[in-house]
C-alpha cells in the first residue's frame, strides 16, 4: 500500500509492504496503516470484492472451460 503524498518531499508518506506475503489479507494491511496513524475509508463493497478477487491465487481452468463448453 502506498498513499498520501508527503507535502514536503512529494513521496508517499505511507508505504507498507514490498511483497504480497507480508499482508495475507485486506484487513491486515488496513490494520497496519491504522497502527501508523492512517485510516482507510471510502472503499465500496464492489471495490473490496475486486481487490480480493485480484489478490487471490489463480485457479486452473475448469473441465468445462478446458473442453470449450463454458467460457
Amino acid at each position: 500500500m502506498q498513499a498520501f503524498p508527503d507535502r514536503e518531499t512529494d513521496e508517499c508518506a505511507l508505504w507498507l509492504g514490498g511483497f504480497l506475503e507480508e499482508y495475507p489479507s485486506l484487513e491486515a494491511i488496513i490494520e497496519a496503516a491504522r497502527v501508523q496513524g492512517y485510516e482507510v475509508h471510502g472503499l465500496t463493497r464492489e471495490m473490496i470484492l475486486a481487490m480480493i478477487k485480484e489478490a487471490g491465487p489463480p485457479s486452473p481452468p475448469s473441465l468445462g472451460e478446458r473442453l470449450g463448453i463454458v467460457r
